[in-house]
């Protein structure tokens, strides 16, 4: 999905939460997505400044209105390294472990919200700080968590790569 480069006047001026009326269709798709008992990934994309983050919090409104846990992690202040990225995961899931690896005890806590009929949204805000993790996202994290998890990436478009998408990413996507 991507966000327009250049948000005009009007949509500039009609950012009142809790919903831009801008954005309705981008709602609307994940509204889809957290409606279906399935697993999903959804990114969003366009130029800093068109609202991704903003986007983002009424994803997380969206979700804690229907009692769907909603973890953010922000790569923006983070290494772009596994162990970096796990490690703000747990600490939004407060679900740290100091006697087994960060990857275990977030399946753990994975397992622990399944067993409630928990469901979850994993969020990456800017993305584009971990392209160098899309393999390792691809081959050990994603094929981690269970087949009713919901991932969301909000991503700078990728000047090289047409589509704006993440080589790695791209595959993944069940939106254009």
């Amino acid at each position: 999905m991507n966000l327009p480069d250049n948000p005009n006047q009007e949509q500039i001026q009609s950012k009142a939460f809790p919903f831009n009326i801008t954005r309705e269709k981008e709602l609307a798709v994940f509204s889809r997505l957290l409606d279906q008992n399935g697993s999903s990934i959804l990114s969003v994309y366009g130029q800093p400044g068109t609202g991704k983050s903003e986007l983002m919090t009424h994803y997380q409104k969206e979700a804690s209105d229907r009692d769907i846990v909603f973890y953010l992690v922000n790569a923006q202040y983070s290494k772009a390294e596994p162990s970096a990225f796990l490690q703000l995961l747990l600490e939004q899931m407060g679900a740290s472990n100091l006697y087994i690896s960060p990857l275990e005890a977030i399946n753990m806590h994975i397992q622990h919200l399944e067993q409630q009929g928990i469901r979850f949204v994993i969020a990456i805000d800017s993305y584009e700080r971990f392209e160098k993790l899309d393999e390792w996202f691809r081959q050990s994290f994603l094929p981690s968590l269970p087949s009713s998890s919901i991932l969301f990436f909000a991503d700078v478009k990728s000047s090289g790569n047409p589509g704006g998408h993440r080589s790695g990413i791209r595959s993944l996507l069940p939106l254009n």
